[in-house]
Order: structure tokens, then sequence, then C-alpha cells
């Protein structure tokens, strides 16, 4: 996601100096009470004690199937769709395998054993050689053009209402440059894609 926001950040605030890292929710939460880093990008709910929280938008899963899979003949899904289909999930400890799995879990999908992946990418390249289906999120649904993927996989939109994870910036209560991440929170608001819902939380 931070992809489609670098070109805004650095436009708005050229001297900003940005030091990117992806972790497990449990390190970048760790690692936000220790101060190692300012702020996080996560999808709630988090156990947030002793940090700040404001949500920027809502952002719909949608189901990602190899070329030619059967639920490809369905413009939209529904959740008991997946039953009984083979769907391919991160490694303990991504927040991702977590969502899947409540969205998955009453349906008796069955989940892949033998192949787990260690990123979204590691996902998109299973589903599109052939190994099983998986669910992404909006934001990360569409391969670069020209990339292997391409032409490879299909996606489909839940039928609504759709499952969805709400996207929060979390820093430390009483961080010095408080303000300076509000103004980013809203940055980051002004610069989504249609894909995802903003969060307005000045609205009543």
């Amino acid at each position: 996601m931070l992809q489609l926001l670098l070109a805004a950040i650095h436009t708005s605030y050229p001297q900003l100096r940005l030091l990117l890292r992806e972790d497990l929710t449990a390190h970048l939460l760790e690692q936000l009470r220790i101060g190692r880093v300012d702020a996080a990008l996560m999808a709630m709910p988090v156990h947030s004690e002793g940090l700040e929280a404001q949500a920027l938008f809502t952002e719909p899963f949608v189901l990602a199937l190899p070329a030619g899979h059967p639920l490809t003949e369905k413009k939209e899904v529904r959740e008991e769709d997946l039953c009984g289909h083979c769907i391919l999930l991160l490694e303990e400890g991504h927040c991702l395998r977590d969502q899947a799995l409540t969205i998955c879990g009453s349906m008796r999908c069955v989940e892949s054993d033998e192949v787990t992946a260690t990123s979204l990418e590691n996902l998109r390249q299973m589903v599109a050689v052939g190994v099983g289906c998986t669910l992404l999120p909006a934001l990360a649904a569409a391969p670069s053009v020209g990339s292997i993927q391409e032409g490879l996989i299909e996606i489909r939109p839940f039928a609504d209402p759709a499952p969805s994870r709400t996207i929060a910036l979390l820093w430390r209560h009483r961080y010095p440059r408080e303000d300076a991440l509000i103004l980013l929170a809203k940055l980051i608001r002004r610069n989504l894609p249609p894909a995802v819902t903003v969060i307005d939380v000045n609205a009543a």
C-alpha cells in the first residue's frame, strides 16, 4: 500500500526521510512500544495499550483464483462458495492469516497445510501456478503490468456485505511529534484509491 502513497508524501514533505520496514504485527507493536519505530500501519483490532490509533480506511477482501478455477465462472463470490476449496494462507504470525481464517472458519475450507507463504507476493505467485486460491486485501490484489502473474490470476469480489478490514496508523502515547503523525494520517486519507473507503475521524 505504501507504494501508492510515497509519491504524495514526497511531494507534500520533500524533506521527510522515511525509513520503511515490514514485519509481523507482534514485532511491530513491540518496536513501537520501545521506540524503535515512530509509527505503524496495521490492521485492527490490535492490543494497543499505551498506543494511540487513528483509523484510516476500510478495505474489502477479494478472492484471487488461478485462471480457469471453477469459481471464476461467478461475477462475485460468497463466503459459502469457499467451502471445500483449497485456501492458501500466510505463515503463522501474520495478521492477514488470522483475518482469512476468521472469514473461512465456518465454511469448512481446506487449508493447505503443505504450503504456506511468507508474503503477499508469495501468495500471488502460488495462486498463479495453480496451487490454490487465497483472500487478498483489495489494495494487494492487482499484480503489476507485465508481471509473471498477469493473465494467470483472476480476481472476484465478494457479494455484499463483503468481508473487510480496517487499517489504522498507530504511535506511542505522548509521542512528541504526534502532530506530524496526525498530518500524515490526513495525507494518507486524501490519497487513497477508490478500492477502499476512507474513514472520516471528524464525522459525527
